[in-house]
């Protein structure tokens, strides 16, 4: 039996926040390798969804909006999405730096 195959699209959010962090960590942080790992992860991970979309947990956090919210760690980031079974995709979200406040950013998700 074939399993059924994913693809991922990306918010403008999330397309925002995945370049501010390759940014931040090649540019600030001046460690281009760390970027380019940094990148490999994250679509390592983003494959890795689209055969398993329900790998990433639940979220439950009373400032989030949504019930449907999964999330799933790339290096020291926190990737937020939502699984489209209707059109067969990942929606990502968000892809937010681990040691910020994720309370304030799950309002506004």
């Amino acid at each position: 039996m074939e399993s059924k195959q994913y693809e991922y699209v990306l918010t403008f959010n999330a397309e925002n926040d995945i370049d501010e962090a390759f940014g931040y960590i090649a540019e600030e942080l001046a460690n281009p390798g760390a970027a380019e790992s940094f990148a490999e992860a994250l679509e390592e991970k983003l494959e890795e969804l689209c055969r398993t979309p329900k790998l990433g947990r639940e979220v439950s956090n009373d400032f989030l909006r949504r019930d449907d919210v999964r999330m799933v760690h790339v290096k020291n980031y926190l990737l937020y999405y939502l699984i489209d079974e209707e059109d067969d995709k990942i929606v990502v979200l968000n892809v937010i730096y681990s040691g910020r406040d994720q309370d304030e950013i799950l309002k506004h998700i």
